[in-house]
Formats: C-alpha cells, structure tokens, sequence
C-alpha cells in the first residue's frame, strides 16, 4: 500500500477517538516550514538593512561633501588638477563605505557560528558550516556588489559637483 495509505487510516482511526497526535511527516513538515520561513524572513530582513544602511551612508556623505566642497575648492584654487581631486574623493568614498563593513561582517560570522551552535533544531535539519559556505560566499558577493553600486554612484555625483565648481 506504500506509506501514506496506511498512514491516513491510522490517523483516520486516531482522530475519530478524539486522541491528539502528531505523526512523524507532520512533525518533519512543520519544523522544515520553520526553517524556509524563517530563512527567507532574514535574507528579506538582512537585505532591506543592507539597502537602508547603504542609503543611511550615501545620504550622510553626500550631505557632508556638501559642506566640505570648500576644501576641494580650496585645493583647485591652489592648483591641484581634476585627476588629483577626483582620486582623492575615491580614496575618501572607498574608506567611508568599507570601514563599517569590517564590524558588519564580524558580527554577521559572529551571527552565523552562533546560530549554527545554539539551534533548537535538530542537527539532521541543518547543515554543516562548510556546506552552508558557498551561500555564504553568495550572500557576501551580493553585499559587496551593493556597497560597490552605492558607492559609485556617491563618487560620480560628487565628482560632478566638482566638475561644476571648476567652471566657476
């Protein structure tokens, strides 16, 4: 008959008699359900802080170039070429938006070691570290590919304003 025609009459069977239970396959299913659903609340969580983090730092940096246009303008004056200026606000974009990754992903494998050691789950469930590393390798090369888009398009709309100031 297979495994799941004897499976319903027995719980056909038990229901009837009012006893609660909950078989194996409905045990398996829910604790897997709990698994995909919470996994893709976090990749959607994880992402929308990744989106609103990076606009946080755009926003932030370019409220600041606003104020420190001055200096830029300053060193135009002085006789510092386009080239110079431009590589310099390269050099200051690179570091704004890496310095806070270096806490953000110490915490994340600090996040990921913990959540693979403290799971109620059972170990059956979850997979190993070093079977979860190429995922984890995706997820990475995703936030670097964000980072990377976010300061981009920092770094061209400040060389365009001191594109602009050069014409003054």
């Amino acid at each position: 008959k297979g495994l799941m025609a004897p499976m319903q009459e027995a719980s056909a069977l038990l229901h009837s008699t009012g006893f609660q239970f909950e078989s194996y396959l409905q045990n398996f299913g829910r604790q897997l359900f709990y698994i995909i659903a919470g996994s893709y609340t976090m990749l959607y969580l994880g992402f929308l802080f990744l989106i609103i983090g990076c606009t946080v730092l755009a926003l932030q940096f370019l409220t600041q170039f606003k104020q420190i246009k001055r200096r830029y303008r300053t060193l135009l004056f002085l006789g510092a070429k386009g080239k110079q200026i431009s590589h310099s606000i390269r050099q200051q974009i690179l570091w704004y938006f890496l310095f806070p990754m270096v806490p953000a992903l110490t915490r994340g494998i600090v996040g990921v070691l913990a959540l693979n050691h403290y799971t109620s789950f059972n170990a059956d469930f979850l997979p190993s570290l070093i079977e979860q590393l190429p995922y984890l390798m995706v997820v990475v090369v995703i936030f670097l590919l964000v980072q990377s888009v976010y300061a981009t398009a920092v770094y061209r709309t400040a060389n365009y304003e001191i594109n602009q100031q050069q014409f003054k």
